[in-house]
């Protein structure tokens, strides 16, 4: 039911939509079944005096938490088809990524909204410019390296955060020059502005799987992170 609840997302039709509604439906009617077996099992799982049939506990906790599985190395396309093929899932990534990072579309009302938006934001930037902090000392690098967090993925460059932490002090000091450089000129070099886009899968899991790949992105606009920014989506980065 849930191939098929995937298959009939991306349909617009009529005929779809109605379907899609039938087997939401029986996916609601299924796991409201598997509640109440559930239910009844825990309660004729009362220990009898001080023993508790560990057998029936340990069935009962495999069938609602079941062994975690690798996901499968496939994707499915607009209308639903499973692509199995590296460069077609390759494409598909592409494709649904450029999607969601795509700006929002300004309706024609609002238009003048947003240019005097992107006035008022130059017009901050030109004013941030003029403050400026003190050099980063050595004590102050040192801090910052303790606090990245370690067993992360390297940068799109292949740097890991365990290597500024087991640094010497030629590769700190030249890290340092490198800040405070930035910080003097607020010129951020093109070679940082790359990074990796990845649809790794995460304890957070989208409770709708509006996305269709059932969440395991973690970038659904449902997370609980949309307008976090306070923006509104206006500035056009919020997943809603």
């Amino acid at each position: 039911m849930y191939d098929e609840m995937r298959k009939l997302k991306g349909k617009k039709d009529e005929q779809s939509k109605n379907k899609l509604a039938h087997v939401i439906e029986a996916i609601a009617k299924d796991a409201e079944r598997k509640y109440e077996k559930v239910s009844e099992e825990l309660k004729a799982m009362k220990p009898d005096g001080r023993k508790i049939n560990t057998q029936k506990f340990w069935k009962l906790k495999k069938t609602i938490c079941p062994r975690k599985t690798d996901p499968p190395a496939a994707m499915t396309d607009k209308e639903g088809n499973l692509l199995t093929n590296k460069d077609d899932i390759q494409k598909r990534a592409v494709e649904v990524y450029k999607e969601r990072l795509k700006p929002n579309a300004i309706e024609e009302h609002l238009k003048s909204y947003e240019e005097v938006e992107n006035k008022l934001c130059k017009a901050r930037l030109n004013l941030t410019k003029l403050n400026k902090t003190d050099p980063w000392t050595i004590e102050d690098l040192n801090n910052a390296i303790k606090d990245l967090d370690n067993n992360k993925s390297r940068d799109a460059l292949g740097h890991a955060n365990e290597i500024f932490k087991c640094a010497g002090s030629d590769l700190k000091l030249a890290v340092l020059k490198f800040m405070n450089h930035i910080k003097k000129t607020q010129t951020f070099p093109e070679a940082l502005e790359y990074c990796n886009i990845t649809s790794l899968r995460t304890k957070r899991l989208c409770p709708s799987g509006s996305c269709g790949s059932c969440g395991s992105c973690g970038s659904c606009g449902s997370c609980g992170f949309c307008g976090s920014c306070g923006s509104c989506g206006s500035c056009g980065t919020c997943p809603k």
